[in-house]
């Protein structure tokens, strides 16, 4: 299933033998992942405690809180140096997730070793470890279509700001230069983001656009900027997200799925990798065989009118009864076919010569000697 992902064949996964073994498999190692959120619920938990006590008037108690957060931390890095170690770099780097856990390791190293002057960096962590488990919470199936497409939405709203974004700072610009004395509008960063704020139909239109220096001027730009931006712009991102919201509720299944094997796949290699390296350990190897569906091989009965049958999804229960009902239907063989064609193509009621009787007849003998053979060839493949 790696090799599907790798040349872009994603898509296959979705066949209902592959998405049983996917669901199997998770079934397997979901206690894994059920660790590790606890393990990111706790370190957040200690993280913004330690914050917020350092940064108020109880700072006695991040003298307490200094050392759990700080063992937390010794751990979640030493877990991502073995992800490095055993997963492989190159896959380490293409995840995103993992740039956010070092950022994350940084800035809580940063907090404990002086936290008067990182502040800022302190107000950013915690969005970070927030954000962070939210995507641990992504890794199981109840929650993972809606973070899935919660990453989708976002990925193509900045694609499509992106585009628009030079008539922001036209905007921007231009309240600048004539809202200069106004702090919203004072500074070209400050400017741009006010006018991001005002996208969302913020205007305060009577603080700043009654100037009497440039009375028709401002009315005027006010007056494009809620056309062009508030009602065009925003009604357009709107429509876009409605119009493409089935496109991409099916597109983060498939991507979850995806996601699902990148993960198993990462996961079984880095125990074998492990496992190689330390023979005698029979944890590791304990560990490594509860990931298995089973060792070798398994028949894997399915009861689609049980109520009780609770082992796969009843959708894809029904998808796979489908599958298997489509493959044990009688086929029609090619020589019956030919044969029905050959004998349907003689007129009822018209003479048939000599020459077309012998030409019939030598169709039918071809058509059972055809018949005998494949019937030896399957006799010789059940043996």
């Amino acid at each position: 299933m790696l090799c599907l992902v790798e040349v872009d064949q994603g898509r296959l996964i979705k066949h209902p033998l592959c998405e049983s073994f996917l669901h199997l498999k998770w079934k397997r190692i979901r206690k894994f992942f059920v660790l590790n959120f606890l393990f990111h619920l706790i370190f957040v938990a200690f993280f913004t405690s330690f914050v917020y006590t350092t940064y108020s008037t109880y700072k006695q108690l991040s003298s307490v809180l200094f050392w759990p957060l700080l063992g937390f931390t010794c751990i979640l890095a030493s877990k991502e140096v073995f992800q490095i170690t055993y997963g492989g770099i190159c896959y380490y780097i293409k995840r995103w997730e993992n740039l956010l856990q070092w950022s994350v390791i940084v800035a809580s190293s940063l907090i404990l070793i002086s936290p008067e002057p990182w502040q800022h960096i302190a107000a950013v962590g915690i969005l970070l470890v927030w954000i962070e488990l939210m995507i641990v919470i992504g890794y199981f199936t109840m929650f993972g279509l809606y973070v899935q497409m919660f990453k989708r939405v976002s990925i193509n709203f900045f694609k499509f700001l992106t585009a628009y974004f030079c008539l922001i700072i036209g905007f921007s610009l231009s309240f600048n230069v004539l809202h200069g004395k106004y702090k919203s509008f004072e500074d070209p960063v400050i400017s741009m983001l006010k006018v991001i704020i005002m996208m969302s139909g913020e205007l305060e239109f009577e603080d700043a656009f009654f100037d009497l220096k440039y009375p028709g001027t401002a009315h005027a730009m006010l007056l494009c900027f809620v056309i062009l931006v508030t009602m065009i712009l925003m009604n357009l991102m709107i429509g876009l997200a409605v119009s493409d919201i089935q496109d991409i509720r099916t597109r983060a299944s498939l991507e979850q799925l995806v996601h699902h094997v990148e993960v198993i796949g990462h996961f079984e290699n880095m125990f074998s990798k492990l496992v190689d390296y330390i023979h005698a350990c029979k944890i590791i190897q304990a560990c490594r065989e509860k990931t298995l569906v089973l060792p070798n091989h398994c028949v894997f009965h399915i009861r689609p009118n049980d109520p009780c049958e609770k082992r796969l999804p009843p959708e894809l229960i029904h998808s796979l009864y489908c599958l298997a009902g489509e493959q044990n239907m009688p086929r029609p063989t090619f020589c019956s076919s030919t044969s029905s064609r050959k004998h349907s193509a003689i007129p009822k009621h018209s003479v048939i010569r000599r020459p077309q009787i012998n030409r019939i007849m030598q169709d039918s003998a071809s058509c059972t000697a055809m018949t005998v053979i494949n019937s030896y060839r399957m006799n010789s493949w059940t043996s």
